[in-house]
């Protein structure tokens, strides 16, 4: 499943909700533009995600999307409060990733290649185990 790219308030609102539900994603905010404010913490670790499931924008808390099969860090928040988690995916790049992340930015045992896109502010990266050029 690709998140909502195009949003429609009559109809893809209740796909959100629904979303949410399934992922437990509480205390959230639906923008103008489809994506989500998450006041708290997003947990997708190891949830079989091949991308994620909704386009987010700012989240207060940590976002762990760890232990999945992503490829592409597309939806990702632009701003996280806590620690992003997005070790042990497929990754290859960085690209899409938060602008500031003000916890641990953990990337680790990725296929990333450079580390372009890194974020502008985190508190500490990991990201090795990763075959940088």
């Amino acid at each position: 499943m690709k998140y909502i790219k195009t949003f429609n308030e009559s109809t893809n609102r209740s796909v959100i909700d629904a979303i949410c539900e399934n992922y437990n994603i509480k205390n959230y905010t639906i923008n103008d533009d489809g994506s989500i404010d998450v006041n708290g913490i997003v947990y997708l670790y190891d949830k079989k995600l091949k991308v994620l499931p909704l386009k987010f924008r700012n989240v207060s808390g940590d976002f762990n999307c760890a232990k999945n099969q992503l490829t592409s860090l597309e939806g990702s928040p632009q701003y996280i409060g806590g620690d992003f988690s997005c070790y042990s995916n497929q990754l290859t790049s960085l690209e899409g990733c938060p602008k500031k992340v003000y916890g641990y930015f953990l990337c680790d045992n990725n296929k990333i290649k450079n580390i372009d896109y890194l974020p502008k502010y985190y508190k500490k990266i990991r990201i090795w185990n990763n075959p940088i050029s």
